[in-house]
């Protein structure tokens, strides 16, 4: 059975969604340990498993469209104290939903970019200071 990652993801996102919707514990409800099981399984007896990154950035994908969670991907030149972090954490007041991703860059020389579901937001670095510099 052949598959894109955007239809896996689509039916492995609705099937965690109804097994995490409230109500009497149905039978046919897996949790959602079971469910990973399943979607590795399907992927490894389809011969998908080695597209599991394009299917894993589909289900992020996916995640976000229909819960309308954001991804806050913070990269930096070094890496990040705890300190650091709480502060990101605490500026960007992500929901329950939510969820932060550090990174590092060494190609940032120095300074931050924050991202948000992948669209730039922030380009703190010591890289696009430099570039600007260049332009004019």
């Amino acid at each position: 059975m052949k598959f894109t990652p955007k239809q896996f993801a689509t039916a492995f996102v609705g099937a965690v969604l109804e097994a995490r919707l409230p109500g009497p514990v149905l039978r046919s409800r897996a949790s959602e340990s079971e469910l990973i099981a399943r979607a590795v399984k399907v992927l490894r007896d389809s011969g998908s498993i080695g597209r599991m990154a394009q299917i894993t950035e589909a289900i992020e994908n996916v995640w976000q469209e229909k819960t309308g969670a954001k991804k806050y991907s913070i990269t930096s030149a070094l890496p990040m104290t705890d300190l650091e972090k709480k502060n990101f954490s605490e500026k960007l007041q992500p929901t329950g939903k939510d969820y932060l991703e550090y990174a590092t860059d060494a190609n940032l020389v120095a300074g931050v970019v924050v991202k948000e579901n992948e669209s730039r937001v922030l380009d703190l670095s010591f890289t696009k200071r430099v570039n600007a510099l260049f332009k004019n």
